[in-house]
């Protein structure tokens, strides 16, 4: 009787140790094969992204990028860090985040919620020195949710953000300070885009937290996630293993052209400085999608994951605390990041549990960074979204630009029935007027009567060169002809035009001087001069355009009217374009 209690008790537990093997091998397999939204499994993505690669390899540098759930990772590397060296790709390559930096903010932000030292609603006034904030234009108060949303309502501001040849490095606020924008929309109705705004955001992190930003970050972000190759400084100082191994980095054009200058520190540097290796980078991508509590509490999460801003009158969520939806066969969100040389990107669908991070050294590169991620997360599909609609009539141009100061001219760039399909947009009519918006930005409607004023001033402006040069060349010949024959003929008439003519020149090159300047990131001061000339150009030219009507009513100047009257037009449409698109602006 006992042999056989025994003999019982054996089969017993051999059958619960099979049940259990097949329990778990199903386990296993059913964890091999997870389902990713595009509809293959996880085992298959690292093929799915080798043949992705293999097709792209014509115009690849250099690629890091792995597709990650929880526990689980696919990480592949490709190409070259430096192409002419054959250095290759690897674990110890470090990539520019480029704009995906500012996730480093809005957790910062998240954090000091957390501990009760900032409002999301609060006017952001209350954190900032007396009169910090200069050009406010709107009675409604900033905060903090606006600035995180890019909804505060300023303009893009092209000085300050880059600078060549800056051997001693302001500090944010210094920073901050000396080029703000000026705010051109009421806060809370069109997203504009801000590098200055989130480097704002950051900078009310420092004053309510008494710590340097770097060092809050790698205090409390980085150190507790073990990123130890991560740098986020100016001058990437905070991390010198990852200093030495930027300098290693050579970037190139989204084409695989060589990139001669792509390291020029950016100032601004919580909107888009860190650096790191993809290791790291996925760390911090993890650490967000399965909502780490080293980083924050559940319910400051739950409270990160919840929509401050939509598609224009839809319920459709376009921001959520700093995080753009990026439209695939789902919705996910993240941010995306350009540098000089640069582009990242960090996607999660915290639904599924399923993120994909992307580093390249290239600029502007889309085939990995918004093309690749498809194979996880599918192809985007409008009806999925929303009801076909019709495109919007009319023009229209990005909120992200510069309407007042020198750079106003940025703007002359327009859309006329056109969007863009490959991702999702929605028209509206809002208290910030006609628009259509898009992750990451608003384009709003322009008057007919606008559009036709700035592309005729822009045209005038261009018959004006060719009159000036024409009327110099010819009078310039005249001369030559005259001295030739040795006619000494003094005219007054003829010499008011030359002075007409020889300054409209003048202003052109003092533009072109501009356009260097801030094209190439040169320091304001280096040719911020340039515009006080045009200033003076275009009082001058008043002058002279009264002077000569003077003239001409008394009968004091004889010769051909229509040269005059040309030269008298011409003098004006110069005047009235420097005013309009305040190129005499030197002041910032």
């Amino acid at each position: 009787m006992e042999g056989e209690k025994v003999k019982k008790r054996i089969r017993c537990c051999v059958l619960i140790l099979i049940f259990s093997v097949l329990v778990l091998q199903q386990t296993v397999v059913s964890a091999a094969e997870q389902i990713l939204p595009s509809g293959i499994s996880f085992d298959e993505i690292g093929s799915k992204m080798q043949a992705f690669e293999k097709k792209h390899a014509d115009t690849t540098a250099g690629l890091a990028v792995s597709v990650f759930t929880s526990k689980e990772d696919v990480t592949q590397y490709a190409g070259y860090t430096d192409m002419e060296k054959k250095i290759k790709t690897d674990e110890t390559s470090v990539f520019e985040w480029g704009s995906t930096t500012k996730l480093l903010v809005f957790l910062s932000v998240m954090q000091q919620l957390e501990q009760n030292n900032l409002d999301l609603d609060t006017d952001i006034r209350t954190y900032l020195p007396k009169d910090f904030l200069k050009n406010l234009t709107f009675a409604e108060p900033v905060t903090m949710t606006e600035l995180m949303n890019h909804t505060a309502g300023f303009q893009e501001e092209y000085v300050g953000l880059y600078e060549k040849g800056i051997t001693a490095y302001p500090s944010l606020k210094e920073a901050l300070y000396e080029h703000e924008p000026k705010q051109v929309y009421k806060p809370g109705t069109v997203t504009a885009y801000s590098n200055w705004g989130v480097a704002l955001a950051a900078y009310i992190v420092e004053r309510v937290s008494g710590q340097e930003f770097s060092s809050y970050v790698r205090e409390h972000i980085f150190t507790p996630l073990g990123m130890n190759h991560t740098a986020v400084s100016v001058d990437l100082s905070d991390c010198p293993w990852v200093q030495k191994q930027w300098k290693k980095l050579q970037c190139y054009t989204a084409d695989g052209e060589k990139v001669k200058d792509c390291k020029t520190p950016l100032l601004l540097y919580p909107a888009g400085r860190a650096v790191s290796t993809l290791t790291d980078f996925r760390m911090f991508a993890r650490a967000v999608l399965t909502k780490d509590k080293l980083l924050l509490q559940e319910k400051t999460w739950e409270l990160l994951f919840t929509p401050t801003d939509d598609f224009g009158t839809t319920q459709i969520p376009k921001n959520m605390h700093g995080f753009w939806m990026a439209s695939y066969g789902i919705p996910v969100y993240g941010h995306g990041g350009n540098t000089m040389g640069c582009s990242a990107n960090l996607l999660l669908d915290v639904k599924d549990g399923v993120g994909v991070v992307v580093m390249t050294n290239q600029a502007y590169e889309e085939i990995y960074n918004v093309q690749m991620p498809e194979l996880v997360f599918g192809t985007y599909d409008r009806s999925a979204y929303i009801k076909e609609e019709m495109i919007p009539k009319g023009i229209y141009r990005t909120a992200r630009t510069d309407r007042r100061g020198p750079f106003k001219w940025m703007s002359l760039s327009y859309k006329m029935g056109e969007v863009d399909d490959s991702q999702l947009w929605t028209a509206s009519d809002t208290d910030g007027g006609e628009k259509i918006s898009y992750a990451y930005g608003d384009d709003i409607r322009i008057s007919t009567w606008e559009f036709v004023l700035e592309i005729g001033s822009v045209l005038l402006w261009g018959l004006t060169i060719l009159w000036a040069a024409g009327s110099l060349l010819v009078q310039g010949t005249a001369a030559c002809i005259r001295k030739i024959k040795k006619k000494t003929n003094f005219s007054p008439f003829r010499n008011w035009g030359i002075a007409a003519n020889g300054m409209q020149l003048l202003v052109l090159v003092c533009f072109i001087g501009t356009v260097y300047g801030v094209s190439t990131y040169q320091k304001w001061e280096t040719y911020a001069w340039l515009f006080a000339v045009i200033g003076l150009l275009a009082f001058f030219m008043a002058v002279l355009a009264v002077y000569g009507m003077v003239k001409r009513k008394n009968h004091l100047w004889t010769g051909k009217k229509w040269w005059f009257y040309g030269n008298l037009f011409f003098l004006l449409v110069t005047v009235l374009n420097i005013g309009y698109w305040n190129l005499y602006q030197f002041w910032n």
